[in-house]
């Protein structure tokens, strides 16, 4: 079969969510990975944190239905490596008016968000320097799961209810005149009135011209360091912009926001001493031990961002196309709610 009503271009997280949403909605899907590039998506590379805080509106809605679509179930999805750890955020104080906001959105929402002072975030965890925030979001239904896993566990689900996993990439996105009229891929011509782009970073290159400006690719890098003693929480702190969760019984994964930008789509498992000191040097504000924690491993690799936020929603200059990328390190926890969204756009697409 090489008609369908729809191609979804990428099998990561977000392209396995819409394609699972789509055979949901009884429409014919093929879901193309990317053959070996497969390996180098952001999925492969994410720290897979669960959480609904977010200062952004919109970015807060599609967390809080993914959580309701996945991460809430009693009891979560064993298949995806589901965690609930607790995630408290520690917001800066530039943030102060926002996080209100969210955290009212959050309650509002009947997820659980109390404000915790920087002494009760102490009492919850090894933070002796629980300082530079006024006040903590604590998330106790937060947590993580394991990305590759959720991807797979998604993508058996579109298989389930029909839909074609081709392990192949797609070349371009065909057009006929300004309408899509398929995927060209390296074993031939997919026919759809519509395509799902959910490429990640390598979405700009399949993108038409003029769609899209300013889009950006950016390392993420973390390291997993040796831990004993007291079990922690996934903690997002945005003081430091350091981030960690546990991974396994014995390990802690941390990472920090770095200045690569423009870098090619790949993923890799190396880590430089001078890169070890950056992650370091932004949770031991935390977590002291981690000053001396003994390196176990590293991982990093590649988001895509964009000036505007998420590209998520159809082109309305070239009918028939929609998009789900530019995530900029936010898409796996809001990735069951942008497949509920790609669905209306598509079907709207096909009216």
């Amino acid at each position: 079969m090489t008609s369908y009503d729809v191609v979804v271009v990428g099998a990561g997280v977000v392209g396995a969510a819409a394609a699972a949403a789509l055979a949901d909605a009884s429409l014919s899907v093929a879901v193309v990975t990317g053959g070996e590039r497969a390996a180098v998506s952001a999925t492969a590379a994410s720290g897979g944190l669960v959480r609904c805080y977010e200062t952004d509106p919109a970015q807060r809605a599609l967390a809080l239905r993914s959580h309701e679509l996945l991460w809430r179930r009693a009891p979560p999805p064993e298949s995806a490596g589901h965690h609930r750890t607790g995630s408290p955020v520690c917001p800066t104080a530039h943030e102060a008016e926002k996080a209100d906001l969210a955290i009212a959105g959050l309650q509002a929402n009947d997820a659980p968000a109390p404000l915790l002072e920087p002494a009760q975030v102490a009492r919850r965890g090894p933070h002796p320097r629980a300082g530079g925030f006024v006040a903590a979001v604590g998330e106790p239904p937060g947590g993580y799961a394991d990305p590759p896993r959720t991807a797979a566990m998604l993508l058996d689900r579109a298989r389930r209810h029909g839909a074609h996993v081709l392990d192949d990439r797609v070349l371009a996105i065909t057009l006929d005149g300004a309408r899509v009229h398929g995927v060209s891929t390296r074993s031939g011509d997919l026919a759809a009135p519509a395509v799902v782009l959910a490429a990640g970073s390598r979405s700009p290159e399949l993108l038409p011209p003029g769609i899209a400006s300013g889009l950006r690719t950016r390392r993420v890098r973390y390291a997993f360091v040796g831990w004993s003693g007291w079990p922690l929480p996934t903690v997002m702190d945005h003081v430091t912009g350091m981030w960690g969760r546990p991974h396994g019984p014995d390990r802690l994964l941390v990472g920090r926001p770095v200045e690569e930008w423009n870098v090619a789509a790949q993923v890799g498992g190396t880590i430089t001493d001078a890169q070890l000191r950056h992650i370091r040097r932004g949770g031991v504000a935390r977590w002291p031990a981690l000053a001396t924690a003994p390196l176990r491993g590293a991982r990093w690799g590649t988001d895509l961002y964009s000036p505007t936020g998420p590209l998520l929603g159809p082109v309305e200059s070239h009918p028939g196309l929609v998009l789900a990328t530019a995530w900029s390190g936010a898409g796996f926890k809001t990735a069951p709610a942008a497949g509920e969204a790609v669905v209306q756009a598509v079907i709207d697409s096909l009216r």
